[in-house]
């Protein structure tokens, strides 16, 4: 749920946007917004789409809000992952895969993944970072 950049973040003050997508019933349903609150101490910034008007944007209007916005994007949505191989980056995606986690849950992922995170945006090369958690 993180939405994201420009250019390649190089500063330690990160911009994420939390914009993950969750499928249920077939619907979408966004990551809750709480999550900014949880991850703020560690990613700065970050956005929930709620918190910029996006709630129920398509995923072009996100991917180029984010491009436009200098964020990167959080998402568990493969869409965003198709939309950056067709036009690239920037925002660079942060793609978890993961079965249905809770708002705490996701939270202890990304701050359990923080340094690949910061690696991953400051690389000029990396377009997807993919975080994989088996679930019990």
């Amino acid at each position: 749920m993180l939405v994201w950049h420009l250019l390649p973040i190089k500063n330690i003050n990160l911009r994420l946007r939390l914009e993950t997508l969750i499928r249920s019933r077939g619907d979408r349903q966004n990551i809750s917004p709480k999550i900014v609150r949880q991850v703020e101490a560690d990613f700065p910034d970050s956005k929930q789409v709620r918190h910029v008007g996006l709630e129920d944007a398509s995923d072009a209007i996100i991917f180029d809000y984010a491009k436009k916005n200098g964020y990167s994007i959080v998402t568990f949505d493969s869409d965003f992952v198709d939309l950056n191989v067709i036009r690239g980056i920037p925002p660079k995606i942060i793609w978890l895969k993961t079965g249905n986690l809770t708002t705490k849950s996701i939270s202890n992922l990304l701050r359990k993944n923080m340094s690949a995170i910061h690696k991953f945006i400051e690389s000029e090369e990396e377009e997807i970072l993919e975080i994989i958690q088996n679930t019990p």
